[in-house]
Protein backbone atom coordinates (compact mmCIF):
# COMPACT_ATOMS: atom_id res chain seq x y z
CA UNK A 1 0.00 0.00 0.00
CA UNK A 2 2.79 2.38 0.90
CA UNK A 3 4.54 1.50 -2.34
CA UNK A 4 1.35 2.25 -4.28
CA UNK A 5 0.90 5.62 -2.57
CA UNK A 6 4.55 6.45 -3.21
CA UNK A 7 4.14 5.60 -6.90
CA UNK A 8 1.01 7.76 -7.16
CA UNK A 9 2.81 10.66 -5.47
CA UNK A 10 5.84 10.35 -7.76
CA UNK A 11 3.67 10.09 -10.86
CA UNK A 12 1.65 13.14 -9.82
CA UNK A 13 4.80 15.15 -9.31
CA UNK A 14 6.20 13.97 -12.64
CA UNK A 15 2.95 14.95 -14.37
CA UNK A 16 3.04 18.39 -12.78
CA UNK A 17 6.68 18.79 -13.73
CA UNK A 18 5.88 17.76 -17.31
CA UNK A 19 3.09 20.31 -17.48
CA UNK A 20 5.40 23.05 -16.22
CA UNK A 21 8.09 21.95 -18.64
CA UNK A 22 5.61 22.18 -21.50
CA UNK A 23 4.82 25.76 -20.53
CA UNK A 24 8.50 26.67 -20.42
CA UNK A 25 9.43 24.61 -23.42
CA UNK A 26 10.60 26.55 -26.43
CA UNK A 27 9.83 24.36 -29.46
CA UNK A 28 12.75 23.75 -31.81
CA UNK A 29 13.28 26.02 -34.77
CA UNK A 30 11.64 24.52 -37.80
CA UNK A 31 12.78 24.61 -41.38
CA UNK A 32 10.52 25.12 -44.36
CA UNK A 33 10.82 21.43 -45.23
CA UNK A 34 7.81 19.12 -45.10
CA UNK A 35 9.17 17.28 -42.06
CA UNK A 36 9.69 20.57 -40.24
CA UNK A 37 6.15 21.76 -40.90
CA UNK A 38 4.76 18.36 -39.87
CA UNK A 39 6.66 18.49 -36.59
CA UNK A 40 5.39 22.00 -36.01
CA UNK A 41 1.80 20.86 -36.54
CA UNK A 42 2.32 17.92 -34.20
CA UNK A 43 3.54 20.29 -31.49
CA UNK A 44 0.52 22.51 -32.07
CA UNK A 45 -1.85 19.52 -31.89
CA UNK A 46 -0.28 18.31 -28.64
CA UNK A 47 -0.73 21.73 -27.07
CA UNK A 48 -4.35 21.80 -28.21
CA UNK A 49 -5.07 18.37 -26.74
CA UNK A 50 -3.56 19.38 -23.42
CA UNK A 51 -5.45 22.66 -23.39
CA UNK A 52 -2.17 24.54 -23.22
CA UNK A 53 -3.12 27.08 -25.90
CA UNK A 54 -5.56 28.63 -23.44
CA UNK A 55 -2.48 29.85 -21.61
CA UNK A 56 -1.39 33.10 -23.27
CA UNK A 57 2.27 32.62 -22.36
CA UNK A 58 2.51 29.14 -23.89
CA UNK A 59 0.56 30.18 -26.99
CA UNK A 60 2.75 33.24 -27.35
CA UNK A 61 5.92 31.17 -27.20
CA UNK A 62 4.59 28.84 -29.88
CA UNK A 63 3.63 31.75 -32.14
CA UNK A 64 7.00 33.40 -31.55
CA UNK A 65 8.93 30.29 -32.50
CA UNK A 66 6.83 29.63 -35.59
CA UNK A 67 7.12 33.25 -36.72
CA UNK A 68 10.90 33.22 -36.34
CA UNK A 69 11.47 29.74 -37.80
CA UNK A 70 11.09 30.56 -41.49
CA UNK A 71 9.18 33.20 -43.50
CA UNK A 72 7.10 30.48 -45.17
CA UNK A 73 5.58 29.64 -41.77
CA UNK A 74 4.34 33.19 -41.13
CA UNK A 75 0.78 32.58 -42.43
CA UNK A 76 0.50 29.63 -40.05
CA UNK A 77 1.83 31.75 -37.17
CA UNK A 78 -0.58 34.54 -38.07
CA UNK A 79 -3.56 32.18 -38.01
CA UNK A 80 -2.58 31.01 -34.52
CA UNK A 81 -2.00 34.61 -33.47
CA UNK A 82 -5.55 35.55 -34.48
CA UNK A 83 -6.98 32.72 -32.35
CA UNK A 84 -5.24 33.65 -29.11
CA UNK A 85 -7.86 35.05 -26.73
CA UNK A 86 -7.29 38.56 -25.40
CA UNK A 87 -5.60 40.18 -23.69
CA UNK A 88 -2.47 39.78 -25.80
CA UNK A 89 0.82 40.81 -24.30
CA UNK A 90 3.49 42.87 -26.06
CA UNK A 91 5.67 39.78 -26.50
CA UNK A 92 3.12 38.16 -28.83
CA UNK A 93 2.66 41.33 -30.88
CA UNK A 94 6.41 41.83 -31.12
CA UNK A 95 6.93 38.25 -32.26
CA UNK A 96 4.64 38.71 -35.24
CA UNK A 97 5.96 42.19 -36.05
CA UNK A 98 9.51 40.86 -35.92
CA UNK A 99 8.68 37.91 -38.17
CA UNK A 100 7.20 40.12 -40.88
CA UNK A 101 10.01 42.69 -40.57
CA UNK A 102 12.48 39.96 -41.56
CA UNK A 103 10.26 38.52 -44.29
CA UNK A 104 9.45 39.50 -47.86
CA UNK A 105 6.39 41.36 -46.55
CA UNK A 106 7.73 44.04 -44.17
CA UNK A 107 4.63 46.16 -44.79
CA UNK A 108 2.68 43.62 -42.70
CA UNK A 109 4.73 44.68 -39.67
CA UNK A 110 3.40 48.22 -40.00
CA UNK A 111 -0.13 46.92 -40.53
CA UNK A 112 0.11 44.90 -37.30
CA UNK A 113 1.44 47.96 -35.49
CA UNK A 114 -1.58 50.00 -36.57
CA UNK A 115 -3.86 47.15 -35.45
CA UNK A 116 -2.02 47.00 -32.14
CA UNK A 117 -2.67 50.68 -31.48
CA UNK A 118 -6.28 50.47 -32.66
CA UNK A 119 -6.98 47.64 -30.20
CA UNK A 120 -5.56 49.61 -27.29
CA UNK A 121 -2.22 47.85 -26.83
CA UNK A 122 0.95 49.83 -26.16
CA UNK A 123 4.24 49.14 -27.96
CA UNK A 124 7.41 48.89 -25.92
CA UNK A 125 11.11 49.39 -26.51
CA UNK A 126 11.33 46.02 -28.31
CA UNK A 127 8.59 46.91 -30.80
CA UNK A 128 10.19 49.94 -32.44
CA UNK A 129 13.47 48.40 -33.67
CA UNK A 130 11.46 45.84 -35.67
CA UNK A 131 9.23 48.60 -37.08
CA UNK A 132 12.25 50.70 -38.02
CA UNK A 133 13.76 47.70 -39.78
CA UNK A 134 10.55 47.22 -41.75
CA UNK A 135 10.49 50.93 -42.67
CA UNK A 136 14.11 50.75 -43.80
CA UNK A 137 13.41 47.77 -46.01
CA UNK A 138 10.47 49.63 -47.53
CA UNK A 139 12.61 52.79 -47.85
CA UNK A 140 9.66 54.61 -46.25
CA UNK A 141 11.19 57.78 -44.85
CA UNK A 142 7.83 59.21 -43.79
CA UNK A 143 6.89 56.21 -41.62
CA UNK A 144 10.35 56.16 -40.07
CA UNK A 145 10.04 59.81 -39.08
CA UNK A 146 6.63 59.09 -37.55
CA UNK A 147 8.09 56.20 -35.54
CA UNK A 148 10.94 58.41 -34.35
CA UNK A 149 8.40 61.01 -33.21
CA UNK A 150 6.50 58.30 -31.30
CA UNK A 151 9.72 57.26 -29.60
CA UNK A 152 10.38 60.84 -28.51
CA UNK A 153 6.84 61.24 -27.17
CA UNK A 154 7.18 58.02 -25.18
CA UNK A 155 10.62 58.98 -23.88
CA UNK A 156 12.22 55.88 -25.40
CA UNK A 157 14.51 57.57 -27.90
CA UNK A 158 17.56 57.91 -25.63
CA UNK A 159 17.07 55.19 -23.05
CA UNK A 160 17.76 52.06 -25.09
CA UNK A 161 21.00 51.52 -27.05
CA UNK A 162 19.19 49.04 -29.31
CA UNK A 163 16.68 51.73 -30.28
CA UNK A 164 19.51 54.22 -30.89
CA UNK A 165 21.24 51.76 -33.19
CA UNK A 166 17.98 51.03 -35.01
CA UNK A 167 17.46 54.75 -35.64
CA UNK A 168 21.01 55.13 -36.96
CA UNK A 169 20.53 52.12 -39.21
CA UNK A 170 17.18 53.38 -40.50
CA UNK A 171 18.35 56.89 -41.39
CA UNK A 172 21.56 55.56 -42.93
CA UNK A 173 19.70 53.03 -45.06
CA UNK A 174 17.30 55.63 -46.49
CA UNK A 175 20.15 57.97 -47.39
CA UNK A 176 19.78 60.47 -44.52
CA UNK A 177 23.32 59.97 -43.28
CA UNK A 178 23.53 63.44 -41.73
CA UNK A 179 20.52 62.66 -39.53
CA UNK A 180 22.00 59.23 -38.81
CA UNK A 181 25.23 60.91 -37.75
CA UNK A 182 23.33 63.34 -35.49
CA UNK A 183 21.53 60.45 -33.77
CA UNK A 184 24.82 58.57 -33.48
CA UNK A 185 26.66 61.53 -31.97
CA UNK A 186 23.90 62.05 -29.39
CA UNK A 187 23.72 58.39 -28.36
CA UNK A 188 24.91 57.92 -24.78
CA UNK A 189 26.12 54.39 -25.53
CA UNK A 190 27.68 53.24 -28.80
CA UNK A 191 28.39 49.57 -29.49
CA UNK A 192 29.99 48.02 -32.55
CA UNK A 193 26.58 47.59 -34.20
CA UNK A 194 25.86 51.32 -34.18
CA UNK A 195 29.33 52.10 -35.58
CA UNK A 196 28.78 49.51 -38.32
CA UNK A 197 25.34 50.90 -39.17
CA UNK A 198 26.68 54.40 -39.76
CA UNK A 199 29.69 53.08 -41.67
CA UNK A 200 27.44 51.08 -44.00
CA UNK A 201 25.32 54.19 -44.51
CA UNK A 202 28.35 56.20 -45.60
CA UNK A 203 29.36 53.47 -48.04
CA UNK A 204 25.83 53.21 -49.46
CA UNK A 205 25.93 56.96 -50.16
CA UNK A 206 29.38 56.72 -51.80
CA UNK A 207 30.99 58.59 -48.92
CA UNK A 208 33.82 56.11 -48.60
CA UNK A 209 36.35 58.56 -47.19
CA UNK A 210 33.89 59.36 -44.38
CA UNK A 211 33.54 55.62 -43.74
CA UNK A 212 37.30 55.28 -43.30
CA UNK A 213 37.42 58.36 -41.05
CA UNK A 214 34.70 56.80 -38.93
CA UNK A 215 36.69 53.59 -38.71
CA UNK A 216 39.74 55.51 -37.50
CA UNK A 217 37.60 57.20 -34.84
CA UNK A 218 36.15 53.83 -33.87
CA UNK A 219 39.52 52.25 -33.09
CA UNK A 220 40.36 52.44 -29.43
CA UNK A 221 36.71 52.76 -28.42
CA UNK A 222 35.16 49.44 -29.45
CA UNK A 223 36.55 46.29 -31.02
CA UNK A 224 35.87 45.86 -34.72
CA UNK A 225 34.13 42.72 -35.92
CA UNK A 226 33.93 40.98 -39.30
CA UNK A 227 31.13 43.31 -40.47
CA UNK A 228 33.34 46.31 -39.72
CA UNK A 229 36.27 44.89 -41.63
CA UNK A 230 34.17 43.96 -44.66
CA UNK A 231 32.89 47.56 -44.77
CA UNK A 232 36.45 48.87 -44.51
CA UNK A 233 37.62 46.66 -47.37
CA UNK A 234 34.67 47.85 -49.49
CA UNK A 235 35.50 51.49 -48.79
CA UNK A 236 39.16 50.92 -49.60
CA UNK A 237 38.28 49.17 -52.85
CA UNK A 238 36.05 52.07 -53.90
CA UNK A 239 38.77 54.59 -53.14
CA UNK A 240 41.53 52.55 -54.69
CA UNK A 241 43.25 52.39 -51.30
CA UNK A 242 44.32 48.80 -51.79
CA UNK A 243 47.30 49.21 -49.48
CA UNK A 244 45.00 50.25 -46.64
CA UNK A 245 42.58 47.44 -47.39
CA UNK A 246 45.30 44.83 -47.40
CA UNK A 247 46.76 46.31 -44.23
CA UNK A 248 43.45 45.75 -42.50
CA UNK A 249 43.04 42.53 -44.57
CA UNK A 250 40.56 41.39 -42.03
CA UNK A 251 43.26 40.80 -39.37
CA UNK A 252 42.34 37.18 -38.76
CA UNK A 253 38.68 37.82 -39.57
CA UNK A 254 38.83 36.69 -43.20
CA UNK A 255 36.94 33.47 -42.52
CA UNK A 256 34.27 35.34 -40.56
CA UNK A 257 33.90 37.83 -43.41
CA UNK A 258 33.30 34.97 -45.84
CA UNK A 259 30.73 33.50 -43.46
CA UNK A 260 29.04 36.88 -43.43
CA UNK A 261 29.05 36.89 -47.24
CA UNK A 262 27.26 33.53 -47.17
CA UNK A 263 24.69 34.95 -44.76
CA UNK A 264 24.17 37.90 -47.11
CA UNK A 265 23.40 35.48 -49.92
CA UNK A 266 20.96 33.49 -47.80
CA UNK A 267 19.23 36.72 -46.79
CA UNK A 268 18.84 37.70 -50.45
CA UNK A 269 21.21 40.68 -50.25
CA UNK A 270 22.76 41.32 -53.66
CA UNK A 271 26.55 41.53 -53.77
CA UNK A 272 28.01 44.34 -55.86
CA UNK A 273 31.42 44.77 -57.47
CA UNK A 274 32.96 46.25 -54.32
CA UNK A 275 31.61 43.52 -52.05
CA UNK A 276 33.07 40.86 -54.35
CA UNK A 277 36.44 42.63 -54.31
CA UNK A 278 36.37 42.36 -50.53
CA UNK A 279 35.37 38.69 -50.74
CA UNK A 280 38.25 37.88 -53.11
CA UNK A 281 40.66 39.75 -50.84
CA UNK A 282 39.37 37.80 -47.84
CA UNK A 283 39.83 34.52 -49.75
CA UNK A 284 43.40 35.54 -50.52
CA UNK A 285 44.27 36.25 -46.90
CA UNK A 286 42.48 33.13 -45.65
CA UNK A 287 44.23 30.90 -48.20
CA UNK A 288 40.91 29.80 -49.71
CA UNK A 289 42.16 29.49 -53.28
CA UNK A 290 39.44 27.29 -54.74
CA UNK A 291 36.69 29.32 -53.09
CA UNK A 292 38.13 32.56 -54.47
CA UNK A 293 38.45 31.18 -58.00
CA UNK A 294 34.89 29.90 -57.77
CA UNK A 295 33.66 33.39 -56.85
CA UNK A 296 35.55 34.91 -59.79
CA UNK A 297 34.17 32.31 -62.20
CA UNK A 298 30.57 32.79 -61.04
CA UNK A 299 30.57 36.59 -60.77
CA UNK A 300 28.70 37.15 -64.01
CA UNK A 301 26.27 34.22 -63.81
CA UNK A 302 25.45 34.19 -60.09
CA UNK A 303 25.97 37.82 -59.03
CA UNK A 304 25.36 39.62 -62.36
CA UNK A 305 28.60 41.55 -61.92
CA UNK A 306 31.03 41.91 -64.82
CA UNK A 307 34.54 41.03 -63.57
CA UNK A 308 36.79 44.10 -63.59
CA UNK A 309 40.54 44.49 -63.49
CA UNK A 310 40.58 44.74 -59.68
CA UNK A 311 38.87 41.35 -59.40
CA UNK A 312 41.51 39.75 -61.60
CA UNK A 313 44.17 41.50 -59.53
CA UNK A 314 42.78 39.94 -56.35
CA UNK A 315 42.68 36.52 -58.04
CA UNK A 316 46.32 36.86 -59.15
CA UNK A 317 47.24 37.80 -55.58
CA UNK A 318 45.26 34.77 -54.37
CA UNK A 319 47.16 32.37 -56.63
CA UNK A 320 50.48 34.07 -55.98
CA UNK A 321 50.18 33.74 -52.22
CA UNK A 322 49.48 30.03 -52.68
CA UNK A 323 52.61 29.60 -54.81
CA UNK A 324 50.64 28.80 -57.96
CA UNK A 325 52.65 31.23 -60.07
CA UNK A 326 52.19 29.60 -63.48
CA UNK A 327 48.43 29.48 -62.94
CA UNK A 328 48.49 33.17 -61.98
CA UNK A 329 50.40 33.95 -65.19
CA UNK A 330 47.85 31.99 -67.24
CA UNK A 331 45.03 33.93 -65.59
CA UNK A 332 46.68 37.24 -66.51
CA UNK A 333 47.22 36.17 -70.11
CA UNK A 334 43.70 34.83 -70.58
CA UNK A 335 41.86 37.69 -68.85
CA UNK A 336 39.50 39.57 -71.19
CA UNK A 337 41.15 42.91 -70.38
CA UNK A 338 44.71 44.15 -70.56
CA UNK A 339 46.42 43.74 -67.17
CA UNK A 340 47.75 46.87 -65.51
CA UNK A 341 50.83 47.42 -63.38
CA UNK A 342 48.97 46.50 -60.18
CA UNK A 343 47.98 43.08 -61.54
CA UNK A 344 51.50 42.33 -62.74
CA UNK A 345 52.83 43.68 -59.44
CA UNK A 346 50.82 41.14 -57.45
CA UNK A 347 52.57 38.37 -59.39
CA UNK A 348 55.96 40.07 -59.01
CA UNK A 349 55.62 40.00 -55.22
CA UNK A 350 54.85 36.28 -55.37
CA UNK A 351 57.90 35.70 -57.58
CA UNK A 352 60.05 37.42 -54.97
CA UNK A 353 58.55 35.40 -52.10
CA UNK A 354 58.96 32.07 -53.91
CA UNK A 355 62.33 33.09 -55.45
CA UNK A 356 61.20 32.39 -59.02
CA UNK A 357 63.72 34.69 -60.67
CA UNK A 358 63.05 33.57 -64.24
CA UNK A 359 59.35 34.33 -64.09
CA UNK A 360 60.06 37.44 -62.05
CA UNK A 361 62.26 38.83 -64.82
CA UNK A 362 59.46 38.30 -67.34
CA UNK A 363 56.92 39.99 -65.04
CA UNK A 364 59.23 42.92 -64.29
CA UNK A 365 59.73 43.53 -68.02
CA UNK A 366 55.97 43.49 -68.57
CA UNK A 367 55.62 46.08 -65.82
CA UNK A 368 58.32 48.27 -67.34
CA UNK A 369 56.57 48.13 -70.71
CA UNK A 370 53.53 49.63 -68.98
CA UNK A 371 55.43 51.97 -66.66
CA UNK A 372 59.09 52.51 -67.59
CA UNK A 373 59.67 54.44 -64.35
CA UNK A 374 58.42 51.74 -61.98
CA UNK A 375 61.12 51.52 -59.30
CA UNK A 376 60.03 48.18 -57.87
CA UNK A 377 60.31 46.39 -61.21
CA UNK A 378 63.75 47.86 -61.91
CA UNK A 379 65.10 46.90 -58.48
CA UNK A 380 63.77 43.38 -58.93
CA UNK A 381 65.57 43.12 -62.29
CA UNK A 382 68.74 44.33 -60.61
CA UNK A 383 68.39 41.60 -57.99
CA UNK A 384 67.78 38.94 -60.65
CA UNK A 385 70.94 39.94 -62.50
CA UNK A 386 72.91 40.05 -59.25
CA UNK A 387 71.76 36.53 -58.39
CA UNK A 388 73.00 35.37 -61.80
CA UNK A 389 76.32 37.16 -61.42
CA UNK A 390 75.60 39.47 -64.36
CA UNK A 391 77.13 42.52 -62.74
CA UNK A 392 77.38 44.51 -65.96
CA UNK A 393 73.60 44.33 -66.34
CA UNK A 394 73.19 45.19 -62.65
CA UNK A 395 75.25 48.32 -63.19
CA UNK A 396 73.27 49.12 -66.33
CA UNK A 397 69.96 49.03 -64.45
CA UNK A 398 71.30 51.08 -61.56
CA UNK A 399 72.90 53.68 -63.79
CA UNK A 400 69.68 54.01 -65.76
CA UNK A 401 67.72 54.55 -62.54
CA UNK A 402 70.21 57.15 -61.35
CA UNK A 403 70.14 59.04 -64.65
CA UNK A 404 66.34 59.08 -64.74
CA UNK A 405 66.13 59.94 -61.02
CA UNK A 406 64.14 56.78 -60.26
CA UNK A 407 64.52 55.86 -56.61
CA UNK A 408 63.25 52.95 -54.62
CA UNK A 409 61.57 54.39 -51.51
CA UNK A 410 63.26 53.11 -48.35
CA UNK A 411 61.44 50.70 -46.09
CA UNK A 412 59.67 52.55 -43.31
CA UNK A 413 56.72 52.48 -40.97
CA UNK A 414 54.18 55.28 -41.14
CA UNK A 415 52.00 56.63 -38.34
CA UNK A 416 49.42 59.31 -39.16
CA UNK A 417 48.46 61.86 -36.48
CA UNK A 418 46.14 64.48 -37.87
CA UNK A 419 47.94 66.09 -40.79
CA UNK A 420 51.37 64.86 -39.68
CA UNK A 421 53.02 61.72 -41.02
CA UNK A 422 55.68 60.31 -38.67
CA UNK A 423 58.07 58.02 -40.52
CA UNK A 424 60.28 55.64 -38.56
CA UNK A 425 63.90 55.25 -39.82
CA UNK A 426 63.66 58.29 -42.08
CA UNK A 427 65.24 60.28 -39.20
CA UNK A 428 62.85 63.13 -39.70
CA UNK A 429 59.18 63.92 -39.29
CA UNK A 430 57.41 65.21 -42.33
CA UNK A 431 54.40 67.50 -41.97
CA UNK A 432 52.54 67.32 -45.23
CA UNK A 433 51.15 70.44 -46.79
CA UNK A 434 47.89 68.57 -47.19
CA UNK A 435 46.51 65.62 -45.24
CA UNK A 436 47.46 62.28 -46.75
CA UNK A 437 44.37 60.79 -48.34
CA UNK A 438 43.68 57.10 -48.82
CA UNK A 439 45.15 57.29 -52.32
CA UNK A 440 48.58 58.36 -51.07
CA UNK A 441 51.27 57.67 -53.61
CA UNK A 442 53.21 55.31 -51.37
CA UNK A 443 50.71 52.47 -51.75
CA UNK A 444 52.59 51.01 -54.72
CA UNK A 445 55.85 50.91 -52.81
CA UNK A 446 54.34 48.72 -50.10
CA UNK A 447 53.42 46.16 -52.73
CA UNK A 448 56.50 46.09 -54.91
CA UNK A 449 59.52 46.89 -52.75
CA UNK A 450 62.25 44.28 -53.34
CA UNK A 451 65.13 44.17 -50.90
CA UNK A 452 68.49 43.42 -52.46
CA UNK A 453 70.10 40.34 -50.94
CA UNK A 454 73.39 40.96 -52.67
CA UNK A 455 74.27 44.62 -52.28
CA UNK A 456 73.70 47.12 -49.51
CA UNK A 457 72.97 49.95 -51.91
CA UNK A 458 69.74 51.81 -51.24
CA UNK A 459 67.97 53.55 -54.10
Amino acid sequence: MKDHLLAVTVNSRLLAASSNLLRCLKPPRFSSSTSGVDLLKQTHAKLLRNGELDDTLTAGKLVADIASSHPSNLPYAHSLFERIPPPLNAFIWNSMIRGYAHSAFPEESLSLYRSMLARGYSPNNYTFPFLLRASARLADHRVGLSLHASLVRRGLDRLDPFIQTSLVSFYASVGSVEVARWVFDHSPMKDVTSWNALMKGYIACDRHADALRLFRAMRGQVDADEITMLSVVSACAHLGALGVGRGFALNGLAKEALDLFSEMQLAGVNADSVTLTGVLSACSHAGLVDEGLRVLKRMKTDYHVEPAIEHYGCAVDLLGRAGRLEQALDLIRTSPMRPDVVVWGALLVACRVYKNLELGELVAREMLDLDPHHAGARVFLSNVYAASGEWDRVQEVRSSMKEQKIYKPPGSSLMEMGVRSHIQDDRRDREDAEPQGPQASNQGCANYTCESEYQNNTF
